[in-house]
């Protein structure tokens, strides 16, 4: 059973982790997969509160939304870059976005009305996660990145 509690949150990612690939094909190759195959993952079968945190644009939670509810996934919250355009000018940037996000989720605001004080991330981009795993060490904050095989084996749990 994977560790539940009102105050622990589990954040996947979408491209690579829940659908498709982690590389960008383009906007319309991208989703033509999501929608054209199953989640790899359902994170409502474990019966967890989870969300998705994930690099894509505003524009493009409408369709995350819609690819979720096809599917059958249920998150409590979809975060998005705040922006239309992309930001970023190199992966690292993505990451320190990412971070600050469950940074701030840990430290500062009520997420989902409820006040979170550890954090999965559930993520198969090996470079994402030893960037977020290596941020969470140094600051000492209850913050672990896994990917998709760590968090189905639950090798991540003595972590936290």
């Amino acid at each position: 059973m994977h560790m539940k509690s009102s105050n622990l949150l589990y954040l996947f990612d979408f491209d690579g982790t829940l659908f498709g690939q982690e590389e960008w094909k383009g906007i319309i190759k991208n989703w033509k997969m999501n929608f054209s195959s199953k989640p790899f993952l359902n994170p409502h079968n474990y019966d967890i509160r989870w969300s998705i945190l994930t690099g894509r644009l505003l524009q493009d939670k409408p369709l995350l939304k819609l690819c979720c509810l096809v599917n059958g996934l249920t998150p409590e919250e979809i975060i998005v870059i705040p922006k239309w355009t992309y930001p970023f000018k190199t992966h690292e940037e993505k990451y320190k976005w990412k971070f600050s996000i469950m940074f701030n989720i840990l430290k500062d605001e009520k997420f989902a009305s409820r006040e979170i004080t550890r954090i999965v991330y559930i993520d198969n981009d090996f470079s994402t996660n030893d960037f977020i795993n290596t941020w969470a060490r140094n600051r000492s904050i209850s913050l672990v990145a896994v990917n998709v095989v760590d968090f189905i084996n639950k090798t991540y749990q003595f972590l936290l």
